[in-house]
C-alpha cells in the first residue's frame, strides 16, 4: 500500500502496467506498481481477492483496498 495521501499502489494480473503507461493518460498519483503474471499465482498470496480471471487491476490507497 502507498505510504503518502493521495496516491494510490497498483496491483496488475495478465497485463503489465508502468509509470510511464499511467502518465500518457495524464495518471501522476501511483505509487508502487506491481505485476504479476496470473490470477491464480496472486490468488495464493491473497486468496481474498477471489480473483476468476485476467487482466485485472487492484487498486489501493493509505488505507487499503479501493
Amino acid at each position: 500500500m502507498p505510504s503518502e495521501g493521495h496516491t494510490y499502489s497498483i496491483q496488475a494480473v495478465g497485463k503489465e502496467i508502468t509509470f510511464d503507461l499511467l502518465e500518457e493518460s495524464n495518471i501522476t498519483n501511483v505509487g508502487p506498481i506491481t505485476n504479476e503474471a496470473s490470477y491464480k499465482s496472486l490468488n495464493e498470496h491473497y486468496p481474498k481477492l477471489e480473483l476468476k480471471k485476467e487482466p485485472a487491476f487492484i487498486v489501493f490507497d493509505e488505507n487499503g483496498l479501493v
